[in-house]
């Protein structure tokens, strides 16, 4: 604590909570700021165990409104899955095999596209601006991406990668009615899917089924 920079072994050991422990990186990291902190050891520590444990490739998560869903699922778990390192035990072990790390090509979608955008502006307000992940994860996330990122838009953005060969973003999003021909994914989080004006008539409820259909084949594997 006396020390104006953290030494190698610590830095090393915050950075692999950060890789390993999903309620510790939304608690201690990204939502350290906030005051009170309402993320609880009651609610919030469960679902991140849920989260990091379920051995199911597809999950629904149904929480109330202002229950904070989209800030651990839609933010912490997608920043947590980009900022690991596929070379470690560990972070091979939190994934199960899964494609993870800076290479990871994940979708956001959402009922409308400006709200899957908003989605991706709460997570680059993180990359950006969140200290600590600047600090500890100088290897994938540069500071004023703005400017020395490959890719900062509003609906895509793209963190420093060892693979060049990629086409699709780090972070994509779209909405149900957006087009999704020849993209490839490795993870990704549909985020209100359903809302009024796309559930009110069978036509409408019939376009979110064929998003949904059309989107699985997506993703690899």
């Amino acid at each position: 604590a006396r020390k104006s920079t953290l030494d190698k072994d610590t830095l090393g050991a915050l950075r692999r909570m950060c890789q390993v422990d999903l309620y510790a990186l939304a608690t201690e990291v990204l939502y350290a700021h906030l005051t009170p902190n309402l993320l609880t050891d009651a609610v919030h520590r469960p679902l991140c165990v849920f989260l990091q444990t379920s051995p199911y490739d597809e999950n629904l998560i149904l929480m109330s409104r202002g229950f904070f869903k989209s800030s651990i699922i839609t933010t912490a778990l997608v920043i947590q899955r980009i900022i690991a390192d596929p070379a470690t035990w560990w972070c091979q072990q939190r994934w199960r095999g899964r494609v993870c790390g800076p290479n990871t090509r994940w979708l956001i979608a959402s009922n409308k596209a400006e709200n899957a955008e908003g989605f991706l502006a709460g997570i680059k307000g993180h990359l950006e601006s969140n200290e600590k992940l600047l600090t500890l994860f100088p290897d994938i996330l540069v500071r004023e991406p703005e400017r020395n990122a490959k890719e900062w838009k509003k609906d895509a953005i793209t963190v420093v990668r060892s693979r060049r060969d990629l086409r699709e973003s780090t972070i994509q999003t779209v909405g149900v009615e957006g087009e999704l021909v020849s993209k490839h994914y490795d993870g990704g989080v549909f985020d209100d899917i359903v809302a009024k004006q796309n559930s009110g008539t069978k036509d409408e409820r019939e376009k979110v089924w064929d998003f949904l259909q059309k989107a699985r084949p997506l993703f690899d594997p």
